[in-house]
This record gives C-alpha cells, structure tokens and sequence, in this order.
C-alpha cells in the first residue's frame, strides 16, 4: 500500500465507529477493515500492512531523519557518486548506493535524507575548474560554483557569473544557450562547479 501514512491495525466491525471520532480511516484490505491512526505520523512511526496473511501487521519506518539507518524494507540505489554535506559541515562524497544524510552547512542542523533525480555534471574536473569547452542544447541550463573567482561564457551563451565567496556560498546562473559549444573561461578560485 504505497502512499499509505499512521499505523495500521485490523479493526473489527464495532471499533470502526469509534476511529472515525478520533480523526483516523478505515479501508478493507485482504477482506479485513484495516484503520490507519494519522496521529502517529508526528512521531516518526509509519506500520504498513504487508502482503501477508489477513491480520497480519508489520512495522515499517519511513522515518528519514535517522542518520545512518533505513528500514530494513527501504531500498536505495543510486548509479553514481554524489556529494553532501555532513554533520560537521563538510562536503563529502557518497559512494554509488550509499544513502546521503545532509545537514545544514551553517547550522549543521540534519536536513533529511537527500534525495534528488539524476543529472550530469558537463564539466571536467570540476573540484577546481579550468577553462574549458563543453557541447550544450539548446535548453535551459544551470552553472553554479563555490568561491571568489570568475566564469565568462562565451560560444553558445554570452555572459558571466562572479562568486560570492567560499563554501557554503555557491554562485548560479540559469541560462537557456543555443546548440553548440559553449566556453568557460575561468579566473581566480572556482571550486565544485557544475553544468547541468
């Protein structure tokens, strides 16, 4: 039952009145009245009914905000590395199907579990970029970067893009260039730059 949120427990007939008066729903699943307790979503706690015999209830947590652990029943995958920031405020690289766990690089408050859909970063070496020329669409695209330095676009796009300092202030630019070839010209620091 995916999209299903509270706890879930088999109900008989009599009880079902009484769920309705504290804010919960009932729905019938395997012949069984199955009610689900939206009140225990604030706790963390989300118990789904398996697949299982009728009146069988299996816990499972989709409580992302517990660094290092998913339910046994959650699986992630992910084709590639990715970046995040840890708990100290540090940019770290996960490894290919490794969950990530990002924090707030001020704060260092835990901001969840990072999930985002799938891009590719165009540039080369993009820890510390160089001035360099990449194939782009004609569709919108997004350049952003930490540090001081300077990235002039020419080619495919004519502009420029100034950083506004060192990490956790990263500089970005949304543009829709021509197909074509478009040239980044970089001066001074341009740290972690991506084109997507």
């Amino acid at each position: 039952m995916s999209g299903s949120f509270g706890a879930q427990v088999v109900l008989d007939p009599a009880s079902q009145a009484a769920l309705g008066a504290r804010g919960g729903a009932a729905s019938t699943i395997h012949g069984n009245t199955v009610a689900r307790d939206l009140g225990l979503i604030s706790n963390g706690l989300d118990p789904l009914l398996t697949a299982g015999p009728p009146n069988q209830v299996v816990p499972f947590s989709l409580n992302f905000m517990a660094p290092g652990w998913l339910d046994p029943g959650v699986t992630f995958t992910r084709a590639s590395t990715a970046t995040y920031t840890d708990a100290g405020g540090t940019i770290q690289t996960a490894a290919v199907n490794q969950p990530r766990w990002d924090y707030d690089p001020v704060t260092h408050a835990l901001k969840g579990l990072l999930i985002e859909e799938a891009r590719t970063n165009v540039l080369l070496n993009s820890a510390v970029l160089s001035t360099q020329s990449v194939t782009v669409p004609a569709s919108v695209q997004a350049l952003s970067f930490y540090g001081t330095g300077t990235i002039t676009l020419s080619g495919a796009f004519t502009g420029s893009l100034v950083g506004t300092g060192p990490y956790p202030s990263r500089a970005s630019l949304i543009f829709t260039p021509t197909a074509g070839v478009l040239t980044l010209t970089v001066t001074g620091s341009v740290l972690n730059a991506q084109l997507e």
